[in-house]
């Protein structure tokens, strides 16, 4: 049997992957674009996927891995539609012991552990390989005592990073996108992670597709396909198409300036340890306990006068400005 065995970093963790078919590897390219290169370090896990033809595959118990965090069909800049039922993805729970699990994900057997983890089945399930890592990526975070933060983000000439926080439809995309044509840089958009780190709270964005509303198009003159859509309806950027667009920097952290929100309740529900709605922690092998005295640092830090900035969007003609509360 012929493997190829390539270490790539991806959101600055080196992972090994030794694979039958390459172009498995092809959809990582595309899923974490702008954070993906060779590396030589020593990885801190190994993937390998071998090809095969299963029979027999069970179909139950199900367990949710992976779900739609965007409502709606969409568009991408191409013309192709988007399927927003493609989100919705389920692991088949086979076998589970302490740190160890055994699941069918798309008709592929997938064992896997902490230090390794072992695919069979066909090579043309893209979703397979992208969702093992992500969900890698993510405890791996949670193990470092990162907070998720569900916002954009974007960062000043002085390298300052600005965060906008709040739920889905709030105007945090606009908002973004705005800052960002005017003088500021993009940072990242619906998926930030916090750290207390030197003393001093810092962020860092995380590659993710990215949709954008017609209207947000239209009114900030963006130079983005919007096919005549309504105000409301919106176009669909992959991570590699966000990367074409913006210059993307997922790589390094960045001390945080200011955080709008539209207040702390707001604020503290679109922080999390925890795995989001869309993203469940399936994998019972990647579980690491959370260093719960980071997470307070993050949340006193996060909701301290000195960054937090109570704000609401207003609406004024095609565009969006913040007004702080305080002037309302």
């Amino acid at each position: 049997m012929s493997l190829h065995t390539t270490t790539l970093s991806i959101w600055g963790v080196p992972l090994e992957f030794s694979v039958q078919a390459p172009n498995v590897l092809i959809r990582l390219e595309d899923e974490f674009a702008g954070s993906i290169v060779a590396s030589s370090e020593t990885a801190s896990h190994r993937f390998v996927h071998l090809c095969g033809e299963l029979t027999d595959i069970p179909d139950e118990p199900l367990r949710a891995r992976h779900r739609g965090g965007s409502s709606g069909d969409k568009r991408y800049i191409d013309g192709r539609i988007f399927k927003a039922e493609t989100q919705n993805r389920d692991a088949v729970v086979v076998e589970e012991c302490d740190n160890t699990g055994i699941y069918i994900l798309d008709g592929c057997v997938v064992a896997t552990d902490l230090a390794k983890t072992v695919i069979l089945g066909a090579s043309d399930k893209p979703h397979v390989l992208a969702d093992l890592v992500e969900a890698f990526l993510l405890d791996h975070a949670r193990a470092q005592g990162w907070m998720q933060c569900h916002g954009a983000g974007w960062l000043r000439a002085d390298g300052g990073a600005c965060l906008a926080v709040g739920p889905s439809g709030a105007g945090k995309t606009t908002r973004l996108l705005g800052s960002i044509s005017e003088t500021c840089r993009f940072l990242g958009n619906d998926r930030l992670f916090l750290r207390w780190s030197n003393g001093r709270l810092e962020t860092r964005g995380y590659p993710l597709a990215m949709n954008v509303g017609c209207g947000t198009i239209r009114g900030l003159k963006l130079n983005i396909p919007h096919f005549d859509g309504e105000d409301h309806e919106k176009i669909r950027l992959t991570p590699r198409d966000v990367q074409r667009i913006f210059p993307v920097d997922y790589d390094n952290w960045y001390p945080v300036a200011e955080i709008a929100a539209p207040d702390v309740e707001a604020l503290l529900e679109n922080l999390y340890v925890e795995p989001d709605p869309s993203h469940p922690n399936w994998n019972v092998a990647w579980r690491r306990e959370i260093p719960t005295a980071d997470v307070r640092s993050i949340v006193e830090a996060a909701t301290a006068p000195e960054l937090f900035k109570p704000t609401r969007l207003k609406a004024v003609g095609n565009n969006l400005v913040l007004e702080t509360r305080e002037r309302l």
